[in-house]
């Protein structure tokens, strides 16, 4: 009965809202813009491009009341539907009302999701607000109240690279997040790291954003079991490696976070050849000491990777010389190509944590660096012969004319 009630009434508060707008009457809009200031602010907000009047909602659609009566008092009755501004804590129920109802979106669009409401109590925001906490995120927190522009315009606070920001209007209050037990810098790491800067400076929407590995409207952190899976939607061949290696069962025992453990959640940063081997901040030996199998297989691993990094590094020096004296390095750029493939995969197998398919990669790029350089030093070698069969070929014209111009002489002194 509740249920029918409350449609019946949401029907009522659509028939007013819809029958004065196509009266052409709107006492909401004209009060407000009449009052100017922060009550006009909502309608300038409207006359955006906001998601829900250019599907022809107005104030009532939402707000309730007769836009059509002129009198104030029987334009906000509650008699009439009205129910003005919604507390915190009632937000998402008073979204939900539309939301929530396939029934009503299907007539406004089939592809957005009617189960948000129902996720958004299985969040950490919803079951704080459950709690009695009306201090976390509701709908108008991330969406905005008025101004709301659909989702894949660029303007919205939900557009990818507007994510970040639209969450750290909360996860960056210090004040707010004290109260929760939580770090208010979780953008600054996520600005530092490789996501962050791939999505915020170089505007890169592929870019995992909070929403990608935290959820939209069931947001909640990644557990010990599921930040792996998070990770993997992205890094598959990773994790593919990882779950094969002897470190799955080791995390495990240990209750390490897989990905975490080595690469960080926000902050992370991209991997360089000093995370290699068991020496530095970020190598194998935050867990693995010198005499255990682990410390030596890091080691391996390191002298393999750095072997072929600077045989591609000296073959790519030698070829630049080759290509600064005008001679084709087509088939040595090709070989080149090949190196740079091998190492790069050799840097992927590491997640394997095994010495022998990693020595397979990087031998096979020695290989084709080896290569390289011998085709290098091969057309460095042309180069000198050809310089050096010119300069003879100069020398010889030179006196050629030397010759040619002293018998001109002496026949002229003839």
């Amino acid at each position: 009965m509740k249920r029918v009630f409350a449609i019946s009434v949401l029907f009522i508060v659509f028939g007013l809202g819809f029958a004065a707008a196509s009266a052409g009457k709107d006492s909401c809009r004209e009060c407000h813009l009449e009052a100017g200031d922060e009550l006009a602010a909502p309608v300038h907000a409207m006359d955006t491009e906001d998601v829900h009047a250019s599907r022809g909602f107005s104030c009532a659609a939402c707000h309730g009341g007769d836009p059509g009566a002129d009198d104030q008092e029987a334009a906000m009755s509650k008699a009439r539907g009205f129910v003005g501004v919604p507390k915190p804590s009632e937000i998402p129920q008073f979204c939900g009302r539309c939301h929530a109802d396939p029934q009503i979106m299907r007539k406004y669009s089939v592809s957005v999701p009617t189960d948000q409401l129902e996720k958004y109590w299985t969040s950490q925001h919803g079951q704080a607000l459950k709690g009695g906490n009306a201090e976390v995120a509701t709908c108008a927190s991330c969406h905005g109240s008025h101004a709301i522009y659909p989702a894949n315009n660029p303007k919205s606070s939900v557009w990818p690279t507007n994510v970040p920001q639209t969450c750290n209007h909360c996860h960056g209050n210090a004040e707010l997040m004290g109260k929760f037990g939580l770090k208010p810098d979780s953008f600054k790491e996520y600005s530092e790291g490789v996501h962050g800067k791939a999505l915020l400076e170089r505007r890169d929407t592929g870019a995992p954003a909070c929403n990608d590995c935290h959820g939209n409207h069931g947001a909640a952190p990644p557990g010990f079991e599921s930040v792996a899976q998070v990770c993997r939607q992205c890094h598959v061949n990773n994790a593919e490696m990882f779950m094969a290696s002897p470190h799955k069962a080791a995390f495990d025992a240990a209750e390490l976070p897989e990905c975490v453990a080595c690469h960080a959640n926000h902050r992370i940063l991209p991997p360089d050849e000093s995370w290699l081997g068991a020496v530095g901040e970020h190598s194998c030996g935050q867990c693995h000491s010198q005499g255990d199998r682990g410390f030596e297989v890091a080691q391996q691993i390191k002298a393999l990777v750095d072997s072929l990094r600077i045989m591609e590094e000296n073959a790519v020096e030698l070829v630049g010389q080759v290509e600064r004296r005008g001679i084709p390095v087509g088939e040595v750029r090709a070989a080149l190509a090949e190196t740079r493939e091998a190492l790069l995969k050799s840097r992927t197998i590491i997640h394997t944590a095994d010495v022998r398919k990693v020595a397979e990669a990087a031998h096979a790029g020695i290989e084709r660096a080896a290569a390289a350089q011998e085709m290098g030093r091969a057309g460095l070698a042309a180069f000198e012969y050809r310089k050096r069969g010119l300069g003879i070929a100069t020398i010889f014209i030179s006196l050629l004319i030397l010759a040619i111009w002293l018998w001109l002489r002496h026949l002229e002194g003839r």
